[in-house]
């Protein structure tokens, strides 16, 4: 990490995700969105930011009416992740790019990083603690339920639940 993606480490980690308030009812709560959306790659006046929201790479687009909750973890890497509009997230949610695949070579471990993007699509609910993992992509108008490890991808108008999140309940019908 070098040069302006270190500063915008180093700003947002260490001051902005402190500033308390709620995202929409006071005004540091909107000081904090605000500097948010100006960090990351595209955001929208709705688009929030909700307190200690911890930004690991800043190649994020977040989508009107949307946010991210309190507490949340983003790891982009070398990749991105991307999030639709009315997308609800709760708190604790990590979203991570990257990975890391461990190989013998000459008999001396090697390591390669992987990254691979996130895709959330419109109107999605994310509940608390949930971990999506690289490469997912989540479907429109779905639910992905507290605790969840997302590892796959998920088809629109879905409830998962589960580590590693199962379709409990899918319809095909688009609204």
């Amino acid at each position: 990490m070098r040069g302006k993606n270190f500063l915008k480490y180093v700003l947002w980690n260490g001051i902005f995700r402190k500033i308390p308030g709620h995202p929409r009812k006071s005004v540091l709560g909107k000081l904090r969105s605000w500097l948010g959306r100006k960090m990351i790659t595209k955001g929208y006046s709705s688009s929030v930011f909700a307190p200690l929201v911890e930004m690991r790479g800043f190649d994020v687009r977040i989508g009107k009416n949307s946010g991210i909750g309190y507490s949340c973890l983003v790891m982009t890497g070398d990749s991105y992740i991307e999030i639709g509009d009315g997308v609800t997230m709760g708190p604790r949610i990590m979203l991570i790019c990257i990975s890391h695949r461990f190989y013998e070579e000459n008999g001396e471990w090697k390591e390669e990083r992987l990254g691979k993007p996130i895709v959330i699509g419109d109107e999605c609910f994310i509940g608390a603690g949930a971990i999506i993992l690289q490469g997912v992509k989540i479907g429109r108008r779905s639910i992905i339920g507290a605790g969840s490890v997302v590892t796959k991808n998920i088809p629109a108008n879905s409830f998962v639940a589960g580590q590693p999140a199962r379709v409990i309940r899918s319809t095909k019908k688009e609204v």
